[in-house]
């Protein structure tokens, strides 16, 4: 994100192009991150409500946020007008926290409180 931003502010490709392969990996990791996520539940045979399923919840919806970001990059990334750049931001602000809230919650699970 701090790569994308600044990309932005310097109009610098460079930057943007960083920014993007960073966007890419951060989304196709996440389903791998999601997957190996449920197969440990599965396995622990943990059932889906309460604390865990919080932080699922929260992990899908992240990387849900992180694909629809990617799709607005690929369609309009260096022409997007301010409005649209201010819903992407809004967008990856939000996922940040997200991702953030659903690694804690993983830490209470596995540490306590």
């Amino acid at each position: 994100l701090i790569l994308d931003f600044l990309g932005m502010l310097r109009k610098d490709k460079t930057l943007l192009h960083a920014g993007w392969y960073c966007i890419i990996m951060a989304a196709i990791t996440s389903l791998g991150g999601i997957l190996t996520g449920v197969g440990a539940m599965a396995m622990l045979k943990l059932p889906y409500r309460g604390l865990i399923f919080t932080h699922l919840a929260f992990a899908v919806a992240s990387s849900a946020i992180m694909w629809i970001m990617m799709l607005m990059r690929v369609h309009r990334h260096e022409n997007m007008n301010v409005p649209m750049r201010v819903i992407y931001y809004i967008l990856a602000l939000t996922c940040f926290a997200m991702i953030s809230w659903a690694g804690h919650l993983g830490g209470v699970f596995v540490y306590g409180e």
